[in-house]
């Protein structure tokens, strides 16, 4: 893929794996579809979008007819993305493309997805070189940017940013029912886009990834110190059922829990 370029991309039901060696922002118009890294999985709609780095593998899967995504294309060879990071004195694609994961779009930047599917739709058939689509990944591209970098802990007056022990306790109080960004966000006082940075700058991770490995840990506990059946502590960590936990589990540590049900009993 040598052009940078956005793209409407009509999911419906199909599923299935890429793995690719460019970048892509994948920005949720219409519908939903289940998007899944190795260690997050997300239901991107209408108001999410996921960060794909390029060599990261991820799974998706359309969850109706209506499933269709502004996908976002990038190529490091390309001459406007060039242009654009050399005019900025920004590198774009190792700033926004570190690391994979999920974040919420503002209700201006899903107005913005609503007139480019449309301008896509109107001008596509008559953009032989494709400079509309390049105009519009490029715009794109540096909305995510500033989005990032305004959720910034730099840009945060002190009473806004947040302990460990804080988000922990939070955390830990509702693990049968697991905070959302919203709820996270809500807590902490902040915007979700600042949430986002917030964790990947001090955590390296989402904030979901972060309350995954938390309830994972107190699995761990759990499964050491305790009587309780996997069913109990599934059911009480809130995953849907025993499979989905031993999933999860065993990504993170690398076995399944029922090895450590076994050595404690």
């Amino acid at each position: 893929m040598q052009q940078t370029q956005a793209r409407r991309n009509h999911i419906a039901r199909t599923q299935g794996e890429h793995c690719h060696d460019f970048p892509q922002l994948l920005l949720g118009w219409r519908g939903e579809m289940e998007c899944a890294f190795d260690r997050e999985s997300r239901r991107l709609c209408s108001s999410t979008a996921a960060v794909v780095p390029a060599n990261t593998r991820h799974h998706f899967a359309g969850c109706d007819d209506r499933s269709e995504l502004l996908v976002v294309d990038l190529s490091s060879v390309d001459s406007c993305l060039t242009a654009l990071e050399e005019a900025s004195r920004v590198d774009f694609v190792g700033r926004l493309f570190s690391n994979s994961g999920f974040f919420e779009m503002p209700p201006v930047m899903v107005s913005t997805i609503n007139v480019a599917v449309e301008q896509l739709r109107f001008f596509g058939s008559h953009d032989p070189h494709h400079l509309l689509r390049r105009q519009l990944a490029m715009m794109f591209v540096t909305q995510v940017y500033e989005l990032m970098e305004f959720g910034s802990d730099n840009a945060l007056p002190r009473e806004r940013r947040f302990s460990l022990d804080e988000i922990n306790a939070f955390i830990d109080a509702s693990l049968e029912t697991p905070p959302s960004n919203a709820a996270l966000a809500d807590f902490m006082h902040l915007g979700q886009s600042q949430l986002h940075m917030l964790f990947l700058r001090h955590f390296g991770k989402t904030p979901q990834q972060y309350v995954l490995q938390r309830r994972l840990q107190w699995a761990m506990t759990w499964l050491q110190t305790t009587r309780l059946s996997l069913g109990r502590i599934a059911m009480d960590l809130g995953f849907s059922d025993n499979s989905s936990f031993s999933r999860a589990f065993r990504r993170h540590f690398g076995y399944p829990p029922s090895t450590i049900k076994k050595k404690s009993c």
